[in-house]
Parts: C-alpha cells; structure tokens; sequence
C-alpha cells in the first residue's frame, strides 16, 4: 500500500507537476521576453530569472524524486550516482526561487514608493546578480553531503541477501552470485552534528524561511500603506 501510495504521488503526480512546470515557466519566458509586453525592464528581468529558478527546480526534483519512482532500473544504476550532484542544485535552485521572490517585493515596493519613477532602462543586474550568487554559495557545503557508496551484495535465487545476514543460513545448494551494489550515503559532513543542528537546521530555516517571510510581510504592509494613503 506505501509503495503503491509512493508511486502515486512521487512518480506519477510529481512527474505531471513538473511537466506542467517546464511548460508555463518556459510561456513565461516566452511572454516576458515579448518586445510587445508594457513593463518595467527591471521587473520583467528579476521575472525571468524567478521563472528560470522555478522551471529548473521542477526537472531537477523530476529527476532526483520521480524517475527513481518509475523505473527500478533508473533507480539502481543512475540515481545513487546521480542524486548526490543533483541535491546541491535542487538546493540552489530553490533558494534562488525565495530570494527572488523577495527581490519582486522590493522592486515593486521601490517602485511605487519613489516619488519620481527613475526612468533609466536599468536591467535589474543590482537584483540578480546577488540573488544568483547568494544562491550558489550558501548552497556550496550541500555539495560535501552526500556520497556514491558501493557494497558487494549476494543475490540467491535472484533474491538480494541482507549483507548481516549469516551466510551459514543460506542453503548453498542453490545458485548464488555476487554483485556490487550502489547507494547513496551520507559523508562525514552530512553526519556531523553540529552541521546538522546549525546549517541545515537552524540556518536554513532562518535565511529560506523566517528572513524572507518576514520581508515579504513588512514590504507588502508598507506598500498597502503607500496605496491607501
């Protein structure tokens, strides 16, 4: 019933989402990047980069989350080789996607704010640029955390064998053969502790959640001030 539920929702639901998600953020793309488009140069920029954070999310939690689902082959071969490259970006990606969307509140509020609307064709390189490289190096020890592992496994009667199992259990009249397995394991970063409880426990929830929630939250209070004044 679990791995029923699993495939479900990680190999079939997640697989639909992120196709419908590289559709619209690749139109998204498409339609910002129209001449014919009335915006701000700055706020269609700081909108194309969020798109570019999002769409990039998506196939990359696609293939981290959803093809290991789907194919048991893909699952054995590629994922523990794959995945362990592929978390750090996930990562980035997706704090790219936070900070971007404060980077629209700011933008907005500043422009609504100012009393003379700055007229210079500014391409939003004040804004992106930080949020891009913010992104990748707040993310770099992600890269340290996980680790491709091998380990010789005995499969019996084309049965996996536990690798503590007594081997004086096994009724050797049957055929038996050893192969190397892959998977995925920690590195001696990922379980050290005090990076566990101060970086991706206690720093992380404050730089991708509690600093932007409540930046979001004062830029939006103050802009609704501006407005009904």
């Amino acid at each position: 019933m679990i791995d029923a539920l699993r495939f479900f929702l990680e190999g079939i639901v997640v697989g639909i989402l992120a196709c419908v998600g590289v559709v619209v953020n690749v139109l998204s793309i498409l339609v910002l990047r129209s001449n014919n488009l009335d915006m701000k140069l700055t706020f269609r920029n700081i909108l194309i980069l969020l798109a570019v954070f999002d769409g990039l999310f998506v196939v990359l939690c696609f293939l981290g989350f959803s093809l290991p689902v789907l194919f048991p082959a893909w699952n054995e071969e590629i994922h523990p080789y794959l995945f362990p490259k592929l978390l750090p970006w996930i990562q980035i990606s997706l704090s790219g996607s936070i900070w971007t969307i404060v980077v629209v509140g700011m933008e907005r509020y500043y422009s609504v704010s100012t009393a003379i609307i700055r007229q210079r064709n500014s391409r939003g390189t004040l804004y992106i640029v930080p949020v891009v490289v913010f992104s990748v190096v707040w993310n770099i020890p992600r890269f340290f955390e996980l680790q491709t592992c091998v380990e010789e496994q005995m499969i019996v009667n084309g049965t996996a064998v536990d690798s503590d199992m007594n081997l004086t259990d096994v009724t050797f009249n049957t055929s038996a053969v050893f192969r190397n397995r892959s998977y995925i394991c920690p590195t001696s970063l990922r379980q050290n502790v005090k990076y566990c409880r101060d970086y991706v426990l206690i720093a992380n929830s404050v730089m991708m959640t509690i600093i932007p929630i409540v930046m979001l939250i004062g830029l939006n209070s103050r802009l609704w001030m501006l407005i009904t004044k």
